[in-house]
């Protein structure tokens, strides 16, 4: 495995998507530091963060790795990455609020589909 291969192919697929350093933290559970070190291939690089780095990018482990062509940008990631990047932007009480409202829409859903399983 060549780490400073690997980091390149990392950084630039989070980039395709429109990630930051902070977004790819929280959908792979990363350190950002981590990552940044792995990007510039300065850190040794555990098969579990290689894992859930290639998951969070949606794409599978070989990509990383060098051992498959190259992936497409998957629309839900892209969705997912454009929440993610807005919700860092709020303060504290605001994404309060928002995790609030999911909260209420998750509740509104299970009672629509409970109410049609009936």
């Amino acid at each position: 495995m060549d780490p400073e291969g690997v980091g390149k192919r990392i950084r630039r697929l989070r980039l395709e998507r429109g990630l930051s350093l902070r977004d790819l933290e929280e959908l792979a559970r990363v350190s950002r530091t981590t990552i940044s070190a792995y990007e510039r291939g300065k850190m040794r690089m555990s098969l579990e963060a290689l894992s859930a780095i290639a998951r969070a990018l949606e794409v599978p482990l070989s990509l990383l790795l060098g051992e498959e062509g190259e992936a497409e940008p998957s629309p839900s990631l892209s969705l997912e990455a454009a929440f993610f990047k807005k919700l860092s932007a709020l303060s504290p009480r605001g994404r309060k609020s928002v995790l609030s409202y999911l909260d209420f829409l998750l509740s509104k859903e299970r009672k629509r589909r409970e109410g049609k399983k009936e």
